[in-house]
């Protein structure tokens, strides 16, 4: 019985006269509105007199009793509701109060619990659907309740049959079924995998069947809207829409961890390859171990055969032999070359395959000046810069050398301090700093006193580097479970504004977070945006995102700016 009901009942009982009646509803909705804006505490005791433990509430800011202690059980209602009301216990059956103790739900029933912005409940064994009212939406007479979006249910049996229905009791899909997995659901609220007799396939909500019933299994390939289906041990491909993309032939498929990737890792006889989303064969399968790597915009696939590492480019085309122990792509000279490592030793590989420098180094980083490709090349612990033909043309002079933010300049080392030099060797910074750090394109340079500065034509300008905000760091912040995570952290919140969807707009927005020594997020802005709410929707999820293990700095924790793609792709 709602407020209004027990106002009424109240008149025809006790006959007030009408200002008298109107004062009186007047002073209970002031009342209710009260303990609405009130924020509750549940508290319990232990009767003395046949011991059991009774529940109420109490009003947070006034410790005033407002809910009696005399329910078995008592809880808010969900943690995020806005509807002011509790879920109560008495006598062994459960009901729906107010905070002001009035019942908005009879206790009447065996189970209440919310789901999706409606209450299940459940009466003599049989369940039924009920508004936060009290109203009752689907009648209480079916044996389990799953509810789904727009007015949709799966029901099941005793016998484990299932439907899928409206809340007017009508059946969607003609065919029952003994299986149905709602993972599909809660990343596309469209579909549903259900099955029959171990075999599975895929329908819409509103009955239409996507992918027949037919496959051992489907798994969802996250982020990337694709399907792997799976039938007698052999896995293929199908789109969102339920278009074979791949024939069923690989042994495995798996999703590639490179972030925004279209392409999959396959197996076929024990080999690994990669195909792109429509099946086209990049990589032949006859590796033991594929990775795909992305680097300065390109692609790449590290491949291992028999224990040794490769490099094949985009089109298939084999740029690094498998001879080495690790190859890793660098840029030089504005193009890019790959270290290679054998025996311990690194050297370098261009892109014809060509080993350009030999492995006898124990660390080589690149560097560019003039347009020319040129190495940082380490060994026994002494530094020397060499061109693309491994001649010397910086003896090994340095305990470091490396290339500073600013091209045709290298960052050096001498007598254990640090300064700024030209290709030709001569001074830029003299050596008197006993660190550095890198700042977006600015350099962080620490003093004996073991303050920072930073320069700007020799003249020195106080920093403190424990506020800074890092772009480069030598330990980067990370999502909780890495990259695959973060990526399947944001496209199961993402929804696709309709407004976009209705334009056809896709593409990539790009959200500037700072990640803070705590690994909590700040500072979130929308650093590239494609219109019509994208911008926004990815800032929304962004912000869900719990703490990061945080960037570092020489062992210790910094605040470090990042930038978040998030990519809208309409299927």
């Amino acid at each position: 019985m709602n407020l209004i009901q027990t106002l009424q009942t109240n008149y025809q009982q006790l006959k007030l006269n009408p200002m008298k009646y109107c004062l009186t509803i007047f002073t209970l909705l002031f009342v209710t509105l009260l303990c609405v804006a009130q924020d509750i505490k549940i508290v319990s005791k232990t009767t003395v007199v046949m011991p059991r433990q009774v529940f109420g509430a109490i009003d947070k800011k006034t410790g005033k009793n407002i809910i009696p202690l005399k329910y078995d059980k008592l809880k808010k209602l969900c943690k995020d509701c806005k509807e002011k009301l509790l879920i109560a216990t008495k006598k062994d059956k459960v009901g729906v109060i107010g905070y002001d103790n009035i019942p908005v739900i009879p206790f009447e029933y065996d189970y209440i619990g919310p789901i999706e912005g409606y209450l299940t409940v459940k009466k003599e064994g049989k369940y039924g659907i009920m508004d936060f009212s009290g109203k009752q939406i689907v009648d209480i007479k079916y044996d389990r309740i799953s509810l789904l979006d727009n007015n949709k249910m799966v029901t099941k049996s005793k016998k484990g049959i299932k439907k899928l229905m409206d809340f007017e009791g009508n059946s969607i899909i003609s065919i029952e079924f003994d299986f149905y997995d709602s993972g599909l659901f809660r990343r596309d609220n469209e579909k549903i995998i259900i099955g029959n007799d171990g075999k599975k396939g895929i329908y819409s909500l509103s009955g239409e069947e996507i992918f027949p019933i037919s496959v051992d299994k489907i798994n969802i390939f996250e982020y990337k809207k694709i399907y792997e289906v799976i039938n007698n041990d052999k896995s293929g491909l199908i789109s969102y829409s339920g278009k074979l993309l791949v024939p069923m032939e690989f042994d495995r498929i798996e999703s590639s961890k490179a972030k925004a990737s279209t392409n999959y890792l396959v197996f076929k006889n024990k080999k690994a390859g990669i195909i792109d989303k429509d099946g086209n064969e990049i990589v032949a399968s006859k590796y033991d171990q594929v990775n795909e790597i992305h680097f300065a915009d390109k692609i790449f696939f590290e491949t291992k055969l028999n224990n040794a590492i490769g490099m094949v480019d985009d089109k298939g085309k084999e740029v690094v032999p498998n001879k080495y122990d690790s190859v890793i792509p660098i840029e030089a000279g504005n193009q890019i070359y790959f270290t290679v490592k054998t025996g311990g030793k690194f050297g370098v590989v261009d892109n014809m395959g060509k080993e350009i420098i030999s492995c006898k180094y124990e660390r080589i980083t690149g560097a560019t000046n003039a347009g020319k490709a040129y190495f940082c090349v380490k060994k026994e612990d002494k530094y020397a810069l060499v061109d693309a033909n491994e001649k010397i043309i910086l003896p090994y002079d340095y305990q470091l050398l490396k290339m500073s933010s600013t091209k045709s300049q290298l960052i050096a080392g001498k007598n254990d301090l640090i300064g700024i030099i030209g290709f030709n060797g001569n001074e830029i910074i003299p050596y008197k700093y006993t660190s550095y750090t890198m700042y977006s394109d600015n350099l962080r340079f620490k003093k004996a006193d073991d303050t920072w500065c930073t320069l700007n034509n020799g003249v020195e300008t106080p920093v403190k580097l424990e506020d800074e905000v890092f772009m480069i760091v030598e330990d980067q912040p990370k999502f909780p479970g890495g990259e695959e995570e973060m990526m399947k952290f944001i496209y199961d919140n993402i929804k696709y504004p309709p407004a976009a969807k209705a334009k056809k707009i896709s593409g990539m927005c790009v959200i500037s977070i700072v990640v803070e020594k705590d690994g909590s997020l700040s500072n979130f802005e929308i650093a590239r945006e494609i219109g019509e709410g994208c911008g926004e929707e990815a800032l929304r999820v962004v912000k869900l995102m719990p703490k990061w293990t945080p960037g570092k700095q020489r062992g210790k924790p910094v605040r470090v700016s990042y930038n978040l793609p998030v990519r809208f792709k309409l299927q």
